[in-house]
């Protein structure tokens, strides 16, 4: 739940993040498939492998106490092919399906992830058809599926080092990728693209004509963190919400009318809509089904 408070010349912006109530299985677990932008790869610099999107969607997940792991299997210059099922029989002219760092490698972890991402962006895309490309996907996210594991699918990313019409190609698969995975597709294109010529935006291009600097793969965790891939397991019932400035704080106060599997309200605030910081996290009384009052004090508004 996203609200603001306005005063004066200045505004902030509050969030409420609803934490899931621990069950029978405390923690979830995500596996992520693909190539090197899954994997960190950063060549030619000094940027460290953790600033890539799969880590920073670890380190957020941690932080809220609801997975305690990311198993990263992806591999760099892997294509859509490299993870199909270790049983598939690829054409003649097409990789096989990379044992490290396939799905069928991904859905026999043990424990078992609660959640794959695939994250093949680009790799041979300038010859693999759509069709094909879209059939290893869906034969990805299948398997998954066939071992009660959700699954989601990313879009392709833009590259510069495409011809035009090969560049084109990225843009139409990334809408054919959304079209056909609908809620289950995960935006890596729109926020890094640049219009004009579908290269990779220069604020988050890493110089190399293929991948993208840590604040682009920024952008790339963003996406993730919007698909509420484990609060929307929570179900809460909000009946009001208010904020009100006094002798330099600001006192929120909320009410819900029920809740289910809620373990706590995590009070986030910002300034620009962008970057959050906590400001204290709130115990809810996990189910209910009557009214129940919260509050929370910012002390530096």
């Amino acid at each position: 739940m996203k609200f603001s408070y306005k005063r004066n010349a200045g505004i902030a912006i509050y969030f409420i993040l609803l934490s899931l109530c621990s069950s029978s299985q405390t923690y979830k677990r995500i596996c992520v498939i693909g190539s090197s932008s899954a994997w960190g790869y950063f060549p030619n610099t000094s940027i460290p492998r953790d600033s890539g999107w799969a880590f920073k969607v670890k380190r957020y997940y941690k932080s809220l106490g609801l997975i305690d792991t990311l198993y990263n299997i992806a591999v760099v210059d892997n294509d859509c092919y490299n993870g199909m099922p270790t049983s598939f029989t690829p054409p003649a002219d097409r990789r096989s399906p990379d044992p490290a760092g396939n799905i069928t490698r991904a859905v026999n972890f043990l424990p078992k992830p609660d959640i794959i991402i695939v994250n093949f962006p680009s790799n041979s895309y300038d010859f693999l058809s759509i069709e094909e490309v879209i059939f290893c996907l869906q034969t990805i996210k299948d398997s998954a599926n066939a071992k009660g594991i959700k699954c989601y699918i990313s879009t392709t990313q833009p590259r510069d080092n495409f011809s035009p019409p090969e560049r084109q190609k990225l843009k139409d698969l990334k809408d054919r990728i959304e079209s056909v995975f609908g809620t289950w597709s995960i935006d890596f294109y729109s926020d890094v693209v640049n219009p004009p010529d579908l290269k990779i935006n220069p604020l988050y291009a890493l110089g190399d004509g293929v991948h993208l600097n840590p604040e682009g793969h920024k952008k790339l965790a963003d996406r993730v963190y919007e698909k509420n891939m484990f609060f929307g397991l929570v179900d809460v019932n909000f009946s009001a919400i208010t904020t009100m400035y006094r002798e330099g704080k600001v006192y929120i106060e909320w009410q819900t009318l029920s809740e289910r599997h809620n373990k706590n309200f995590i009070i986030e605030k910002s300034n620009n809509a962008v970057d959050f910081i906590p400001i204290e996290t709130i115990a809810a009384y996990s189910s209910s089904t009557s009214l129940k009052r919260y509050s929370a004090i910012d002390l530096r508004p």
